[in-house]
């Protein structure tokens, strides 16, 4: 149980926290509150655990009917992710650059395969989740998937203020590329080795061979090259003796090498989310 001091601190921070998201998100002001409370109480206890996310918010409640009011929001109050997507836009500083990354992450409930496609959009370290769906389905994303995860940030606010996408190998797809070659908007792919390009002589080989001679730790750029249909730049580092991490670029390809590794912020996101952080595959919330 909280101690008094304690509880009108956190009735305090739900106040605030409600008055802030209420004219974000539809519903009554108990619902919303409850939602307040339940973020409040996933902070505090740093999991999505309703057990131990009732302790924190108990606010002078039994614990058992904390627990069956949060029951009961996630049960019955639906959830706008349009508008999730909305609050995130406004209360994060993105000084208008913003730098998109998809990436799947998944897990096993019984028999049953946990896959989600998500959107998110990096910012400082870590990556924070804009869009997602559920792949009923286990393995990689169809072009189809991950051009209606766009199309739903494009339909929504624009790609006018995206100054990147970035994306790991399974991603990159003659389909993805048109789209966004379509739609202006710029990219930083990783490739798989093996995808073929043409060489000097016009000869498609996979493009692992035309980086052969690089020597650990240096990087070479290829401009205006023809991969999956569309000129691209192509810039690969040599990592150690058989890893290269090759890219595709439409712009800046000076630093495309660097740049990529924005994409770990999203790898980062999941862990916070799952093993090392809030455990929602353990608890499935």
């Amino acid at each position: 149980m909280l101690c008094k001091n304690a509880e009108v601190m956190l009735n305090k921070q739900i106040e605030f926290l409600t008055n802030t998201l209420r004219p974000h998100f539809t519903g009554n002001r108990s619902r919303i509150e409850c939602m307040a409370a339940i973020i409040l109480g996933m902070i505090s206890a740093g999991t999505v655990n309703l057990s131990e996310v009732s302790t924190y918010i108990q606010c002078g409640l039994k614990y058992r009917s904390t627990y069956n009011r949060i029951q009961g929001f996630f049960t019955e109050f639906a959830l706008c992710l349009n508008q999730v997507a909305s609050f995130v836009m406004i209360i994060l500083p993105f000084d208008g650059r913003i730098r998109l990354v998809f990436d799947r992450t998944n897990w096993k409930f019984g028999q049953k395969n946990i896959n989600f496609f998500v959107l998110a959009i990096c910012y400082k370290t870590v990556a924070v989740p804009i869009f997602w769906r559920s792949l009923d389905k286990q393995g990689c994303s169809s072009d189809e998937e991950r051009i209606e995860l766009l199309q739903r940030f494009q339909d929504k606010f624009g790609f006018d203020k995206v100054i990147d996408l970035f994306g790991d190998r399974e991603f990159a797809s003659k389909k993805l590329l048109e789209y966004l070659v379509k739609n202006n908007l710029n990219f930083t792919l990783r490739i798989k080795r093996t995808l073929n390009v043409a060489n000097s002589k016009g000869k498609l080989v996979p493009v692992i061979n035309l980086f052969r001679d690089l020597a650990i730790g240096e990087i070479e750029i290829l401009v205006n090259r023809k991969v999956l249909g569309q000129k691209v730049n192509i810039c690969v580092e040599r990592l150690d003796s058989d890893d290269y991490r090759i890219i595709i670029t439409n712009h800046h390809p000076e630093n495309a090498t660097t740049r990529y590794l924005e994409r770990e912020q999203i790898e980062r996101m999941f862990s916070c989310l799952k093993s090392r952080g809030l455990g929602t595959h353990r608890f499935h919330i």
